[in-house]
């Protein structure tokens, strides 16, 4: 049975939510079988529109068993089906006192329980937005009460999740070991007008087989084609290496 690693990659902002530059809660997991298989997050700087932000810095609520925002390895049999599941949320009205790290896990968390309860009747639905925004509220003004400021530009950028089976994962990671999506969002437009133009939002995650996931990482580093002796022209073995 094959095993799969699952990857946020980048987002491109065609146009922030925010009057101020936006200020991103990211989340990004896989669900299976109703089982959570690991998720990460983290919040972003400050973003404008044109923006393109890849997710080369570590995500840190919660860290991440790897220290990238991949999710996996996880072996999927055929028929098994796998949710990829992201949202984003804009954050960057001012809050009296900010946001300390335990606030912002505590927001993190709220927004990934509430995006792995929800049913997803169409991908990307306008409905989804409004539901992953009012969770990210109350968890805002279960934090600052009355505080969070007006306008209110924060709220919903973009939530999806996307069904894959086993057998569909295998297809589209046959010819090269892996294979990427991208999808455009728009925001549910509940901000006022004055915080400027509805978000617009190109989201990029990848699948990849856990051997090409090893190969690219190896391959980073270092050249096996030629085994040890790249790299110790003298060693005809292992045992030659600890014994020169």
């Amino acid at each position: 049975m094959p095993a799969f690693m699952f990857r946020l990659e980048k987002m491109f902002v065609q146009f922030q939510r925010g009057k101020n530059p936006d200020v991103d809660l990211i989340t990004f997991g896989v669900v299976s079988n109703g089982a959570e298989q690991g998720h990460v997050g983290a919040f972003t700087g400050l973003l404008h529109t044109g923006d393109t932000l890849a997710f080369t810095f570590p995500p840190t609520t919660p860290p991440g068993k790897w220290g990238t925002w991949e999710v996996g390895p996880m072996r999927v049999a055929p028929d098994q089906i796998v949710s990829v599941k992201y949202a984003g949320v804009n954050s960057s009205d001012p809050t009296d006192g900010g946001l300390s790290a335990e606030d912002q896990a505590k927001i993190a968390g709220t927004v990934w329980t509430g995006l792995v309860g929800i049913s997803f009747v169409a991908a990307g639905a306008p409905e989804v937005l409004t539901a992953i925004g009012a969770a990210f509220g109350a968890a805002l003004t279960e934090i600052f009460g009355d505080l969070v400021s007006q306008p209110r530009c924060n709220g919903s950028v973009f939530a999806d999740s996307i069904d894959f089976s086993g057998a569909d994962l295998a297809r589209q990671t046959a010819a090269s070991g892996s294979f990427s999506v991208t999808k455009s969002y728009t925001d549910d437009g509940s901000h006022p007008s004055e915080c400027g133009h509805i978000a617009q939002t190109d989201v990029t995650f990848s699948v990849r087989t856990v051997q090409e996931s090893l190969r690219q990482f190896f391959g980073s580093r270092f050249d096996l084609t030629q085994g040890l002796r790249k790299f110790f022209p003298g060693a005809t073995s292992v045992r030659a290496l600890f014994e020169g």
